[in-house]
């Protein structure tokens, strides 16, 4: 994952789905993860939670409200937008890159050299290479 596309992602998803309502403050604090602050449903306090991304696009959140489905809501869809974006730069590219098996059923990209984990797959999760 790319930083400039984590940050749109975030931005994007910032904007819509009623989340533009509640979002005061978006602070990236790497190039994956992000701390987000929201106002509460009774609009009196603030409270925040953090969301950090990892190459495979798998999220993990930690939040001031345990009790709140926001940050799930909007980690899931940020989620969604990186996977469709993947999917969308595997779809339109035209390089074919054949896949090296370390074991029969391990596979590595040739590309970015990551672990493959779904034998099935077409497209590298990580840098979207067609396999």
């Amino acid at each position: 994952m790319y930083s400039e596309d984590f940050r749109n992602a975030v931005f994007a998803v910032s904007k819509e789905n009623g989340f533009n309502k509640r979002i005061t403050k978006i602070d990236f604090t790497s190039s994956s993860s992000c701390k987000i602050t929201v106002v509460s449903n009774q609009g009196f306090t603030n409270w925040s939670f953090h969301v950090s991304f990892d190459v495979v696009n798998n999220y993990t959140i930690s939040s001031e409200n345990t009790d709140s489905l926001l940050p799930e809501a909007f980690a899931q869809s940020i989620k969604n937008k990186l996977v469709n974006r993947d999917m969308e730069i595997a779809s339109t590219s035209s390089m074919y890159v054949p896949v090296a098996r370390i074991h029969q059923e391990e596979m590595i990209c040739p590309k970015c050299k990551q672990q493959i984990y779904d034998p099935t797959t077409e497209y590298c999760f990580n840098c979207g290479v067609r396999l």
